[in-house]
Order: structure tokens, then sequence, then C-alpha cells
């Protein structure tokens, strides 16, 4: 396998409230700015609509980063196509368990407390795309790989790796 890097990129599904949030808190901002002509008061309420018209675009595009690298994987989160955020590295060599969400192979772990970190668009595809990684602490992940990347990390921990 060498040192290559691999990276997959999945887009999350978008909240169907925030475009309607978003248009709302526009169409506050406008009204309350227009008022604010007559009155001081209407600025004061103009100011944070403009700012949650802004945090509900932010949320609008959603895109996850997996990189895979030596043994690593790298979780990125990218908003808007312009703002890149690491929000965790997880070490293939300490992971119990990786497999699709149905698989009997991982009957074991179904009954234990998990925390689910979900990395995945939020969709239920049929056939179902998402995989689970099991990982120390109770923590799953929910992911949305490619082959390249199931291979990778099948070729770093054979034992471990179901995908069927």
């Amino acid at each position: 396998m060498g040192s290559g890097i691999i990276e997959v990129i999945v887009h999350k599904k978008t909240n169907p409230v925030y475009p309607v949030l978003r248009v709302f808190c526009i169409a506050v901002a406008v009204i309350f700015i227009l008022l604010s002509r007559m009155t001081f008061a209407a600025l004061i309420i103009a100011i944070p609509a403009i700012f949650f018209a802004w945090f509900f675009w932010r949320k609008l595009d959603v895109d996850y980063e997996y990189c895979y690298v030596d043994g690593e994987l790298r979780v990125s989160r990218i908003m808007n196509k312009s703002k890149r955020k690491d929000l965790a590295k997880y070490e293939i060599s300490s992971m119990e368990a990786y497999g699709p969400v149905g698989s009997h192979h991982l009957d074991e772990f179904r009954n234990r407390t998990w925390k689910d970190i979900d990395y995945s668009s939020g969709e239920i595809k049929q056939p179902d795309t998402r995989y689970y990684m099991y990982m120390p602490n109770s923590v799953r992940l929910i992911l949305e790989p490619d082959s390249d990347l199931n291979d990778a990390l099948r070729h770093a921990a054979p034992r471990k790796v179901f995908l069927q």
C-alpha cells in the first residue's frame, strides 16, 4: 500500500429548516433596517437577525472529508466549500471493528452503549452505504467511505475490517 493518501469527500444532507430560517432572518433584518430610519430600537433587532442569517447560511453547505494517511484516519468538516475545520484523528491500529451498518460480523457490538459520531451524509440510501467504525472508549463512527478507503482499511487491519 505504501504511504499513499486516500481522500473521500461526503456531502452532508442539508436540514430543510435551515433555508427557511435563513430567508426569515434576512426578511426580518431588511424590515428592521428600513424601520431603523424611524427609530433606533429597530436597529437593535436588525443586528441579531443579520447574525442569525449568516449563521444559517454557513450551515447550508457542509461536506466531510476523510483522509487516510499511514494508518491514521483524519476527519475534517468543510463549510461552504471555503472553511475547513479538522474534527478528529483516529488510529486504525486501535480500532475494534469496522463494517457495514447491517453486517452480522458486528453483532457482538450491538448490545453495548456507544457514543455515535456521525460523519456521513445523513441519508439512508438503498443499498445502505454507511459503515460503522468501533473505536475504544465506546465511540462509534458512522462513515460513508468509498471502495479505495475500504481497501486501505482492510490492508491496515485485516482481522478487524468486515466488508460484507
